[in-house]
């Protein structure tokens, strides 16, 4: 599920995702969803990406399992000018 500022830039709620062999952690999922495109890595980038597993905070490190619900959320607004 997307968050905040995460939902506004992707232009998405939720979304499901079968987890194929080899993903495991909440870090491959996320580099699984930045082969999408420049956007989403922007967005995901490992430095303003904030993620809960099943509502509970999380490490992108952290194990994932199958029906496991990943809350994405983005510390800084994507649009923030600098």
């Amino acid at each position: 599920m997307y968050f905040g500022n995460a939902s506004e830039a992707l232009m998405m709620t939720s979304e499901r995702m079968d987890i194929q062999n080899g993903i495991s952690s909440i870090e491959q999922v996320l580099d699984r969803l930045k082969g999408r495109g420049s956007r989403w890595t922007q967005v995901l980038d490992e430095h303003n990406v904030i993620c809960t597993v099943n509502g509970k905070p999380a490490m992108l490190s952290d194990d994932i399992a199958a029906g496991d619900e990943i809350g994405i959320f983005c510390a800084i607004s994507p649009y923030v000018v600098s």
